[in-house]
């Protein structure tokens, strides 16, 4: 199961819309971490990224690299 569900990324969609810095979310949402919420924002959701194709090494090395940054840190 994603960290990040479709409730979520609308809400930090919506706030970065809004607000501009990922700090107002992570206050609000209290379950992500400033960074997770970063991140997610600067690889997935921001409109102004360029998405290409990666080959499998490159998709292997980022989603362990992801699941290694998604989670909490307490």
């Amino acid at each position: 199961m994603p960290l990040f569900d479709d409730e979520s990324n609308k809400r930090i969609r919506y706030h970065m819309k809004m607000r501009g810095h990922p700090n107002y979310i992570s206050n609000e949402m209290s379950r992500f971490t400033l960074e997770q919420i970063s991140y997610h924002w600067e690889t997935f959701l921001n409109p102004q990224l360029y998405h290409v194709q990666m080959d499998d090494k490159t998709y292997k090395v980022k989603s362990l690299l992801r699941r290694k940054l998604s989670r909490k840190l307490d």
